[in-house]
């Protein structure tokens, strides 16, 4: 995967946290909030990250691939050392992407859903949101609240047709599992009608012979009592 780097150095000497970049994947997709850290080993690059609700850090977007992993680290710290020049660039490519989608189970609320993006089997997006809006359902990056408090995306696609390839694909996985759990819903529903429509048989067979019992019992006192 080809990687396109901007590195903004930032000129606070006693700060650990040395610059902030972002890395284009392909030409099609932008990753931002990335930083370069000094550590006591040298310099370290850190993925975007959250805060959970748990107190753990959790990554946005991150290589699963010691090779791409090595690939953004290279790239990013080669521009860092060349003063902040985008050092590998790179035109519109191909990315090869699976999605998945998790649904939110609030019907009243319009987040429909959380889904992960998966790139040439090497990266990964997670934190997508997706919103069932007035003109129907899109998409909402993983996001963070800068110190102005205003909401930005920590990565989005870059190029219009790779946003339509995203947003198609997730929110078509999103629209099968909606059917796939209203078919399964009335599959339930159509088992526990069959279902009721057992016991209450059952119930007038058993009641049935119960009368039965009682007419037969009756019969039998009035022979006796004869």
């Amino acid at each position: 995967m080809n990687i396109t780097t901007r590195v903004t150095k930032l000129d606070n000497p006693e700060s650990k946290l040395k610059a902030l970049a972002t890395i284009v994947l392909n030409g099609n997709f932008a990753v931002g909030g990335i930083k370069v850290i000094e550590t006591e080993k040298g310099m370290y690059v850190a993925m975007p990250n959250h805060l959970g609700k748990d107190k753990q850090y959790y990554d946005d977007c991150y290589p699963v691939t010691a090779e791409m992993r090595k690939a953004i680290n290279k790239a990013v710290m080669t521009a860092y050392e060349n003063n902040a020049t985008a050092v590998i660039k790179s035109e519109p490519e191909a990315i090869a992407t699976k999605v998945k989608v998790i649904p939110n189970n609030n019907p009243d609320s319009n987040l429909k859903g959380f889904a992960q993006i998966t790139m040439d089997d090497c990266f990964v997006v997670s934190g997508v949101k997706v919103f069932d809006g007035e003109n129907g359902m899109f998409l909402q990056m993983p996001q963070y609240k800068n110190s102005a408090g205003e909401y930005k995306n920590v990565a989005n696609p870059v190029t219009k047709d790779f946003h339509n390839e995203l947003s198609n694909k997730i929110i078509q996985q999103k629209m099968n599992k909606i059917k796939m759990n209203k078919e399964r819903q009335l599959q339930i529903n159509k088992k526990n009608r069959k279902q009721k429509g057992k016991s209450k048989q059952q119930i007038t067979i058993k009641q049935r012979k119960m009368n039965k019992q009682q007419q037969l019992q009756q019969g039998k006192f009035q022979i006796k009592n004869m």
